[in-house]
């Protein structure tokens, strides 16, 4: 991992100005999900360099920076038996971190520490955007970011620890029948999920990945939306959208109208609920099925004569509201519409989850 210290010292002559860091483009599309699936990407132009000694400058000073040495005692000297996790990024690992200010304040936090794998200027700037990102945003259902490590070779995140993995696991789990996942529990994580990015929205981000393995999960299924290294700044309003000059995300939760004509905008990100929505409603995966599912569930569902039955997850095993999961699939349906200007605001879509969260069998 040699070779990030020059970037943290020397500007780069095409380094971006940092406030143009949230409103520009970098990443790519990722067409895989998963522990230990690595990324392959396709892009619309050419990166840029950020400066990241600019950068750490507008750093939330209520952020800690961790020492290499700290890491390491925390992560075993990044043991493999450690690691929880890995994508195109880095990896994933878990650790013990001393927080407070000494003395009897002193305590043990349990983390996730994210390591990058290589110094790219994808992966740096990834790194920027999600210490910023998350350095600006304070939700229950929003990740926290407890701080980060610089030093030397190494950049690293430190975030709080969800002890129940990620939502993409439980779907799985789920589908083999090694987990219970209710339609209460369901419920409950979207209705978080879409408080998370109704509080997003408000703040003119936009996420761009919104997918079932960005979302992570307590054992009482409280869900926090996690991964912000592809966030833009957006438009200020629902039905306002910004050109993007790289297409980002994961293959099958993509607008296709930001896949288009790179029109982006909040209604991007509820495209990509929807699909969510719809992978909680059928057990179904987008990632094994590809766009052909999403066509599917809007043909079937469409028919509003049609019960659930002949759409809803069998794990299931039909308990649940009949009503409420019909009003799931309109939903879901409506934010999965082709053309953009057809899919509710995201203020909409969550007044209606809780709706249907009140729904009684």
């Amino acid at each position: 991992m040699g070779g990030f210290v020059s970037c943290c010292r020397k500007r780069s002559t095409n380094a971006q100005p940092l406030r143009q860091l949230l409103h520009s483009d970098s990443g790519s599309i990722h067409n895989t999900d998963g522990v230990g699936d690595e990324a392959r990407s396709t892009s619309r132009g050419t990166n840029v360099g950020v400066d990241v000694g600019e950068a750490l400058g507008l750093v939330p000073g209520d952020l800690r920076r961790f020492s290499l040495g700290e890491m390491e005692v925390a992560t075993q000297k990044f043991s493999k038996r450690n690691i929880v996790g890995e994508g195109g990024f880095g990896v994933v690992f878990r650790g013990v971190v001393v927080m407070g200010n000494g003395g009897r304040s002193r305590y043990d936090v349990e983390v996730a520490v994210k390591r990058m794998k290589e110094p790219t200027e994808q992966n740096t700037e990834e790194f920027m955007r999600e210490l910023l990102v998350l350095g600006k945003l304070w939700h229950p259902n929003v990740v926290r970011l407890l701080g980060y490590c610089m030093d030397k070779s190494e950049a690293l995140l430190v975030y709080e620890f969800m002890q129940g993995g990620c939502l993409n696991r439980a779907l799985n789990d789920s589908a083999r029948g090694d987990l219970e996942f209710t339609w209460d529990n369901r419920m409950h994580v979207l209705v978080q999920v879409a408080e998370a990015l109704e509080y997003m929205h408000a703040r003119n981000f936009i996420h761009r990945d919104l997918k079932a393995a960005n979302v992570l999960l307590t054992p009482e299924y409280g869900a926090k939306l996690t991964d912000f290294g592809m966030v833009r700044v957006g438009p200020d309003g629902q039905l306002m959208s910004i050109v993007s000059t790289q297409i980002m995300g994961t293959m099958g939760y993509i607008d296709p109208s930001y896949m288009e004509t790179g029109q982006l905008g909040p209604k991007s990100d509820v495209y990509s609920f929807g699909v969510l929505m719809l992978e909680m409603l059928t057990g179904r995966r987008v990632l094994d099925e590809g766009s052909d599912m999403v066509d599917e569930c809007r043909r079937t569902m469409a028919d509003l004569q049609l019960q659930s039955a002949a759409y809803a997850d069998p794990q299931l095993e039909g308990n649940y509201p009949e009503l409420a999961a019909r009003q799931l699939a309109t939903l879901a349906r409506h934010c999965v519409a082709v053309k953009r200007q057809n899919r509710p605001e995201t203020p909409y879509v969550l007044s209606t989850l809780r709706d249907i969260q009140c729904i009684c069998p």
